[in-house]
């Protein structure tokens, strides 16, 4: 094989792997910058009311669970509010970024609890029993609240997963633009003249591999933990969806820009 087929051949496959380069890298930085970047979730999360959302559950889920106590709905207000919950939840977070198992505090409902019921038989002038009674009660409610906001705690089964996988990424983006530069060079050293079709490749692959996942896997159905957390991880698909498929359209447009320059550039030698 003759000198310049053996960099013609070496110039497309360097393309086809500078193109598989961008495409991880551009993947690499969409997620580092969205689900692994836990000020956007809290963004998200924000933006989609879930804190106002999980509170009523919990409310709506006490209430359920009072049922049979023969004790009023009423007991339960003012034990926590929408911004309880939100700290609560934040702070479930950033220790899951953190790789730190979360334990709530959750005495100052307990207090509010027992106050308000201490209250409600008093003027019913209705005795106590027994004190256990009442405290596993009041524990059985607090633990409604722990539920939902640490996830039933069926998350912390894969949370040094999560951090493994975030800690990967960082590693791959590093290596991504190293190997990115390398193989500039590569192209520029064997003078490979469809650089810039190479973009548009990288653009194409990512949409084949959101076409590919969208008609195989119906995110929309699969259910996380609950439906309130199922429907966040459903919009944080979304969103790295949009993410993907605006970065696969910029590659495009900007590898078709670069080969309409290029051609320009010829045509004005030739005249």
């Amino acid at each position: 094989m003759s000198k310049v087929r053996i960099k013609i051949v070496s110039g497309y496959i360097l393309g086809f792997i500078f193109s598989l380069i961008l495409v991880v890298l551009m993947t690499s930085i969409i997620l580092k910058l969205t689900v692994f970047n836990k000020s956007y979730v809290y963004r998200v999360l924000e933006e989609n009311n879930y804190y106002e959302i999980v509170s009523k559950e919990i409310r709506t889920k006490m209430g359920d669970y009072m049922m049979s106590s023969g004790l009023p709905d009423s007991i339960l207000d003012d034990t926590f509010t929408v911004n309880d919950v939100k700290k609560d939840i934040n702070l479930y977070i950033n220790n899951y970024y953190k790789n730190t198992k979360t334990k709530l505090n959750v005495d100052d409902i307990e207090k509010k609890l027992s106050t308000n019921i201490n209250k409600y038989l008093n003027s019913r002038d209705i005795s106590i029993e027994s004190e256990s009674v009442l405290n596993d009660f009041i524990k059985g409610i607090t633990k409604i609240y722990k539920d939902e906001v640490l996830h039933y705690n069926l998350l912390d089964a894969i949370r040094n997963r999560f951090n493994k996988i975030c800690k990967i990424i960082n590693l791959i983006l590093i290596i991504s633009v190293i190997l990115l530069v390398i193989s500039i060079l590569l192209l520029k050293f064997v003078k490979f003249e469809y650089i810039n079709s190479t973009f548009i490749s990288s653009g194409l692959i990512i949409l084949f591999i959101i076409l590919y996942i969208n008609s195989t896997i119906d995110v929309s159905s699969i259910r996380i933990v609950t439906e309130n957390f199922s429907n966040i991880t459903n919009v944080l698909y979304e969103k790295v969806e949009f993410w993907l498929i605006l970065s696969a359209i910029l590659l495009i447009i900007v590898g078709f820009l670069e080969i309409l320059r290029e051609t320009s550039k010829k045509d004005l030698k030739k005249s």
